[in-house]
């Protein structure tokens, strides 16, 4: 937002509101852009039902509360992921116990729909992803949907999770690793290799 020589006369609240107003309409604009993306890395994370709207309307409440102190030089992007990161990991060392099962993935709906043979192969597939990915220590899981889900790099990743970029990067790769033998117990129990 640039200040006219008119604003810059003008009383110091005007000129507050003025840029209240601004980061109001940017923050409204980032909200937009990012919350189904923020809801989806929730949801790779482990979170469901009720609990995955409770965590993603948190992850925006922070964020709105941090955002005179977000570097808009940093992507907006890594930023929320980071604090959703934090959100579930705190979540989840509270509710550690529970375990839910959700029926509805919250995915977009094709606009041709599939046969009913695609629907229970893409079904299956997302669960053992979703089975896979659940075998993932917390750190690990963050990364790793962070990387291969959201397309973030290491470095955002590190900045996101505020770890040392080495670390998330042998995170990463463990992860990678990890998923990959886990991925391949849920086909050969499915009987599927």
């Amino acid at each position: 937002m640039a200040l006219s020589d008119e604003s810059l006369s003008a009383p110091l609240s005007v000129r507050a509101r003025e840029v209240r107003r601004a980061s109001v309409a940017e923050f409204e604009q980032i909200y937009r852009a990012e919350f189904r993306a923020v809801w989806a890395f929730l949801y790779r994370l482990g979170a469901r039902n009720a609990t995955i709207d409770d965590l993603t309307h948190d992850v925006f409440v922070t964020a709105y509360a941090r955002f005179s102190t977000f570097d808009r030089t940093r992507p907006a992007k890594a930023w929320l992921r980071g604090i959703a990161w934090r959100l579930f990991a705190d979540y989840r060392r509270l509710h550690y116990h529970r375990h839910e099962v959700d029926a509805e993935r919250g995915e977009h709906v094709p606009v041709s729909e599939p046969s009913p043979d695609e629907r229970i192969a893409a079904r299956q597939a997302r669960e053992m992803i979703d089975e896979a990915l659940g075998a993932l220590d917390d750190d690990k899981r963050a990364v790793f949907v962070m990387h291969e889900f959201d397309g973030l790099s290491v470095p955002e990743i590190a900045a996101a999770m505020e770890a040392p970029a080495p670390t998330t990067s042998s995170r990463l790769r463990l992860a990678r690793e990890a998923f990959t033998a886990a991925l391949e117990r849920v086909r050969r129990r499915r009987g599927l290799s």
